[in-house]
């Protein structure tokens, strides 16, 4: 198990306390239960469709959507590809490495999970746990921002596969002077609000806490389309040939919305899910103002 810095230990502790410190009460004072009817009003559609009707429900979605993004936001800045790869792969890890190279000190390009809100109600949301770390934080001259996102539908496949419209949103945060991306999916189905009493669960690991959601996935990024095809290639034998590993798309998957070429493979013992994924267009990303 890598090791983490103490600067990582002590991002890890206030990230921790914030989303355990944190009710569903103060998720209401912060929104004001007025602000909630109106959020509940304006949203009406898109919240039915999800099954959420209520206060309560729209308050525990929220809280829900927050400590996920808390924990993928720690899982991205502390881990390296290289340990993602030997989580999944074990043995099997030296021919992913070798048709990638360069993985030495390589970061997770991003993680990827389904959300609960609609995705204007993310970004509304979203301020509310920026500026609470921001508080904890700024004492040592750090702030957590959002520098730019970018929405867009999700690929036909991955449509199929879940078998609903899906809307992509990925968000790039800034803490440390780096940038960390986030990738959101907004799938059009209902929602199973699960969360009980005003305090989160006990303390997950990524694993436990996006339990419930079937396409949440590690993606690493592959510096040319070649790469992505050789890999692909190589997952369809492994996959064969050892029956631990699944293929969520059979063939590679181009999404002409984003500019991007990925392929997947599955984990099926351990339920983990990895994306290597290559740009074939750079699109100008909105900046967030």
């Amino acid at each position: 198990m890598t090791q983490l810095s103490r600067e990582q230990l002590y991002f890890s502790y206030i990230m921790g306390e914030l989303v355990f410190s944190t009710s569903l009460n103060d998720f209401l004072d912060y929104f004001g239960e007025d602000n909630i009817k109106e959020l509940l009003a304006i949203y009406n559609e898109p919240l039915a469709k999800k099954n959420i009707k209520t206060n309560e429900e729209l308050l525990k979605v929220i809280r829900i959507d927050f400590e996920k993004m808390i924990y993928a936001l720690l899982e991205i800045k502390n881990k390296k590809a290289f340990q993602v790869i030997s989580d999944i792969f074990n043995e099997d890890k030296n021919k992913i490495i070798e048709i990638i190279t360069g993985l030495e000190g390589k970061g997770i390009y991003h993680l990827g999970f389904e959300v609960n809100q609609p995705m204007d109600l993310i970004l509304y949301s979203f301020n509310y746990w920026i500026n609470k770390f921001n508080l904890y934080f700024n004492s040592a001259g750090n702030e957590i921002k959002i520098v730019k996102l970018f929405r867009f539908p999700a690929s036909q496949a991955f449509q199929k596969r879940v078998n609903a419209y899906v809307e992509i949103m990925r968000i790039w945060i800034e803490i440390d002077k780096h940038e960390e991306m986030l990738e959101l999916f907004d799938i059009y189905h209902p929602v199973a609000i699960t969360m009980n009493g005003k305090k989160s669960m006990d303390r997950p690991n990524i694993n436990r806490l996006l339990a419930g959601d079937n396409i949440w996935h590690y993606a690493i990024y592959v510096d040319n389309p070649d790469k992505v095809k050789k890999l692909h290639s190589y997952f369809k034998i492994l996959s064969v040939q050892n029956t631990i590993y699944g293929l969520p798309f059979q063939e590679i998957v181009n999404n002409t919305h984003d500019g991007s070429l990925y392929t997947k493979i599955i984990n099926k013992e351990k339920k983990m899910e990895l994306e290597f994924v290559t740009e074939l267009v750079r699109h100008h990303n909105v900046d967030f103002t």
